[in-house]
């Protein structure tokens, strides 16, 4: 029906629907990127590290190279230890004089000493700095993501199908694990695994041919299992995610829930989201009780076949020194360990990639009323006659359901106008469509004879003044929410 208006030279035209309720409630934000869930994750996990600046590629750079050496000091210690085996062969053999025996025993410690002080340096070495490095990533991705939501239109965050905030923090947080310590982990283990297999194959190839066999297999159970983790934490941060944003708007509207009693209907939904993680959770225990037995299966499997054919050659001559088979045998464990090491670090990175994924959904998703853009024109000499004309506009979440029929409204400069209605009339949504917060079905809206929708968004808004009826009080006293309002205005930089 009509709603009475004060200070009008024209008596406005405006049909609305009094039973609309839904005025803030659009639910176009919530679908966004999720047909792209499916996408291969690990090119975000990649992409993370464009945000190095010149300075964290330098770090890094420099922490993955000590992170390579790192990882070649335990093999080479097999080879020492083999050589060690051969001298105390020599001794008990009589080939070698107590004196001397001292003599390869002191030289050879040394060496271990060294090796211990030179693994000590370079892990230290790389830790730090990919530790700087990856916050210093995490740091200018959060700054991005947090930038790229405030470009989105308010219609996303009237139901977003995530936690704005669990975003930054948690997502932030895994992608950080995932590009420091856990990445110089699985490099320093490939590291120690090539050089231990190229120590192995120098020393002995033929019974490093032998023993290899296992390796196949180790890889392949846990590429496989990986692929079947990084698809099941996908769904996992799906379903996080949802449970966060219900938590959210509960904690938010907490006294409304007090009011009607509504704990446990939320309590309800909360838990059977969380029944979804406890599903896919299961399905998660399956793979993890097939790839860390398999591993350790292949390991041990590799001992026994080292052990049986170094033996069997040592017995038959093709191998003359015992240091042999035992430098071989090490260099396979270290190899096998490595692995080991390696495969609890890609969860890691399946975590950091899915979470990547999430957060760049947001950060490509292009805004359809971008708060931030510099395009549009901006009124010199504003007056601010507003004209609404033909209005019409049904909330996104509701198409079905018009607000505005053809409303015709004009609103002089220099007076006061009201607009009186009962809730869900149209009022604030009269509102909302002069500051563009969404667009109109049909109709225009003029400011001094220019459309709204020509006009620089961040101008616009900065030239309307808006006072909800239950603000939002930030952290820090009244003073210093009125001091943030000013931003950007003349009187940001009163005393």
């Amino acid at each position: 029906g009509n709603s009475g208006f004060g200070s009008t030279n024209q008596q406005p035209k405006m049909q609305v629907d009094d039973d609309v309720t839904g005025e803030q409630n659009d639910g176009d934000g919530g679908g966004d990127g999720k047909d792209e869930k499916k996408d291969s994750g690990f090119k975000y996990y990649l992409r993370v590290f464009t945000y190095n600046d010149l300075r964290g590629w330098i770090l890094n750079v420099v922490a993955f190279v000590a992170m390579i050496a790192a990882g070649t000091l335990l093999p080479i210690m097999d080879i020492i230890f083999g050589k060690f085996i051969n001298a105390f062969n020599d001794f008990v053999n009589g080939k070698l004089s107590p004196a001397g025996y001292r003599s390869e025993v002191g030289k050879y410690s040394l060496y271990f000493v060294y090796l211990f002080v030179a693994k000590f340096v370079l892990t230290y070495l790389w830790t730090m700095l990919v530790s700087i490095a990856a916050i210093r990533t995490t740091m200018a991705l959060r700054i991005d993501f947090v930038q790229q939501t405030l470009r989105q239109e308010v219609s996303f965050f009237d139901s977003p199908s995530s936690s704005i905030s669990g975003q930054i923090t948690t997502n932030g947080n895994l992608i950080n694990h995932g590009i420091s310590e856990r990445l110089g982990l699985i490099i320093t283990g490939l590291s120690t695994f090539i050089t231990a297999f190229i120590v192995a194959f120098a020393v002995q190839w033929k019974l490093t041919l032998i023993v290899v066999c296992i390796v196949p297999v180790n890889i392949i159970v846990t590429v496989v299992c990986v692929v079947f983790d990084i698809g099941y934490e996908y769904a996992l941060f799906d379903i996080y995610s949802r449970s966060g944003s219900l938590a959210e708007e509960a904690f938010a509207t907490i006294r409304t829930a007090h009011a009607f009693w509504d704990f446990p209907k939320l309590s309800k939904r909360f838990t059977s989201i969380l029944d979804e993680a406890s599903k896919i959770g299961t399905k998660k225990s399956l793979v993890y009780a097939i790839l860390f037995p398999t591993e350790f299966f292949c390991i041990f499997s590799g001992y026994g076949l080292a052990f049986w054919q170094g033996i069997r050659m040592y017995s038959t001559g093709e191998i003359t020194q015992p240091g042999t088979v035992v430098t071989v045998i090490f260099a396979v464990l270290v190899a096998a360990t490595a692995l080991t090491q390696i495969a609890p670090q890609t969860i890691a990175i399946s975590k950091a990639s899915a979470a990547a994924q999430e957060m760049f959904q947001m950060i490509d998703r292009e805004s359809k009323i971008d708060s931030l853009s510099e395009e549009g024109e901006r009124i010199p000499n504003f007056r601010g006659d507003i004209q609404l004309r033909g209005v019409r506009f049904a909330y996104p979440s509701r198409p079905d359901v018009p607000v505005l029929h053809g409303l015709d409204l004009d609103i002089p400069a220099d007076k006061t106008t009201a607009l009186v209605g009962a809730s869900g009339s149209g009022k604030s949504t009269i509102f909302g469509l002069l500051e563009r917060w969404y667009e109109l079905s049909d109709g225009s809206i003029t400011l001094d004879g220019h459309s709204v929708e020509k006009l620089n968004l961040k101008w616009l808004r900065t030239n309307i003044r808006m006072v909800q009826q239950e603000p939002t009080l930030f952290s820090g006293s009244i003073f210093q929410n009125v001091v943030d309002g000013l931003t950007g205005t003349d009187m940001a930089n009163l005393p």
